[in-house]
């Protein structure tokens, strides 16, 4: 049973760690409202892949050139359109289940979970023997060998532990597929992605004409990628598609593959800057027609849930936020563009913590230097990510300055509260209240009324009087109705 501290620290205690000087990271400008841009169904999917990249800790658009892969081996082996389609909003949304594992990862390996992702994914692991080499290999690598020993004797069965942590993404990817409405053949190719051609494979251990043509296409397409970023690269990627020829992969897609082994504008193209150009030009027809208002909101509810799913501790953190903030936002402004606005910085201000260790955000005591600078980025891959989608940049910098305070002290550009609209302040202070009013894996929640003392400790210096205020209110209101 968890025990938790029955004192009430300070709010910076609460928050884990009190502001550090830092380097302060180049000011986005411009600071204020950009007009909307409209996005197509592919372009929003192709920008938010770099999101999800940060999730498995995989290279830099590594989901991009998986979906190039992808779609030159659906051409060439006469895939339909239909499948096709469905083929590429799968590729795109390939790694959207893979947060929900993220914390049971490190739980398990005692490590970094991007860095046991990465390694795992780049060593052969056929067979129980070479499985335990590859565990003990990243379980907590940095501890003493008896912290080594213990993780590893409490570990389930490695077969049992990557059954759990496939079946996890898998499921979760396949569900947010049909939250976004795509159709059954996506999210099928999403629920059969770590299937192989023998039957070795999980969730289900389907084998060969039982696996969905596109999963077996997407996993061929994805290893091959992983691959090629190693120091190997293209002639350790074309090792890799021989030995696993009819075991992992079916063997017509992986004779193709080999057949392009010579072709070297192909994986020239892959290196290329121009990635998500290539990527939204190969979009099926009738995807990239602009995406609906609805659309946009649909697709943010799904990357806060994405988000959410990250820790235990932040379970439907990032709607309750927008939730929030759009209430307290109400006493500010009646325009209904500037409250979308702030609903959506609300759903994904969180984004860039897809990028930060599932061992820092749900360490249960104080973050040392290193840890806390990883945190303090977070604002920054937010930003990073929204301010390059044309629907989105109109809310990029709103989302990023969630951890800005009035008097400079926050992170991660120390703006000040003349930088800090009524909107920012609302975000702000709906983040802290959030926070505080949920378990944390260094304390348990806050009622209400601490939350509020808490804020109100800070008010006029770091947090504003006025969004507090509306914060109550709107506080109030909700729990005389429940």
């Amino acid at each position: 049973m968890r025990t938790y501290p029955t004192h009430t620290p300070n709010l910076l205690v609460m928050q884990r760690f009190r502001p550090q000087p830092m380097d302060r990271p180049p000011i986005p400008t411009p600071l204020t409202s950009i007009a909307v841009t409209q996005a197509s169904q592919a372009e929003l999917r192709t920008a938010l892949s770099h999101a999800l990249d940060l999730t498995e800790g995989s290279p830099p658009s590594h989901t991009l050139r998986s979906c190039v892969i992808s779609m030159r081996l659906a051409e060439e082996i006469g895939m339909s359109s239909e499948a096709a389609s469905a083929l590429y909003f799968a590729v795109l949304l390939k790694d959207s289940g893979c947060s929900s594992n993220a914390a049971r990862v490190s739980a398990l390996f005692g490590h970094d979970d991007h860095a046991v992702k990465r390694q795992m994914k780049s060593l052969v692991t056929e067979g129980l023997w070479s499985q335990i080499r590859a565990m003990m290999r990243v379980t907590a690598p940095d501890a003493p060998w008896w912290r080594r020993l213990a993780l590893l004797m409490r570990m389930p069965a490695p077969t049992r532990v990557e059954q759990e942590l496939l079946a996890i993404r898998c499921d979760r990817g396949s569900q947010i597929a049909r939250k976004l409405g795509f159709p059954v053949a996506t999210s099928d190719v999403l629920a059969a992605l770590d299937e192989r051609w023998d039957g070795s494979g999980y969730p289900q251990g389907l084998s060969g004409e039982s696996i969905p043509h596109g999963a077996r296409v997407v996993a061929l397409a994805q290893t091959v990628d992983v691959f090629l970023q190693q120091s190997a690269g293209l002639s350790g990627a074309m090792h890799m598609v021989r030995a696993r020829r009819g075991r992992w992969f079916e063997p017509q897609l992986a004779d193709t593959v080999l057949g392009w082994e010579g072709d070297r504008s192909f994986w020239a193209l892959l290196d290329g800057h121009e990635l998500g150009d290539v990527v939204h030009a190969l979009a099926p027809m009738g995807q990239i027609q602009p995406v609906a208002e609805s659309g946009i909101d649909a697709i943010a509810e799904a990357f806060a849930d994405i988000v959410d799913a990250k820790s235990p501790f932040t379970f439907r953190h990032s709607t309750n936020v927008a939730t929030l903030a759009h209430a307290a936002a109400t006493h500010f402004t009646d325009d209904a563009h500037e409250l979308r606005r702030v609903r959506r910085a609300g759903l994904l201000h969180d984004l860039g913590k897809l990028g930060v260790s599932s061992a820092i955000l749900d360490k249960r005591g104080p973050l040392d230097a290193h840890e806390r600078a990883s945190m303090q980025a977070h604002p920054q891959h937010t930003w990073d990510i929204l301010s390059g989608i044309g629907a989105f940049r109109d809310f990029a910098m709103l989302a990023a300055v969630h951890h800005e305070k009035l008097d400079g002290s926050g992170y991660c550009w120390g703006f000040r509260a003349d930088e800090l609209g009524p909107l920012e302040r609302v975000l702000v202070v709906a983040d802290t209240y959030e926070a505080l009013t949920a378990d944390r894996p260094y304390r348990a929640a806050l009622s209400r009324e601490q939350a509020l003392t808490m804020l109100r400790r800070e008010q006029t210096v770091k947090l504003c009087r006025q969004a507090i205020d509306a914060l109550a209110e709107v506080t109030a209101s909700s729990s005389a109705r429940a």
